[in-house]
């Protein structure tokens, strides 16, 4: 036997989430740690791009040793 619980709320309750959820800071740590948990897909043609190059190189030229020094 399986049990759904179904709650039937009117959109005052909604809105009234809704405002709640406006209410809610987050600290730059906050934002770091999203960001890091959903990071973003390749774009196109980035990924493509990416797939062609030689990927040690790209290490190495993409380095912070070696930026700005090309």
């Amino acid at each position: 036997m399986i049990a759904v619980t179904i709650t039937m709320k009117t959109r005052m309750q909604y809105a009234l989430l809704g405002l709640g959820a406006a209410d809610v800071h987050l600290t730059s740590d906050d934002i770091a740690e999203l960001d890091a948990a959903t990071p973003l897909p390749a774009v196109y043609p980035n990924w493509y791009i990416d797939s062609l190059t030689d990927q040690p190189v790209n290490q190495v030229l993409t380095s912070p040793r070696c930026r700005g020094r090309l």
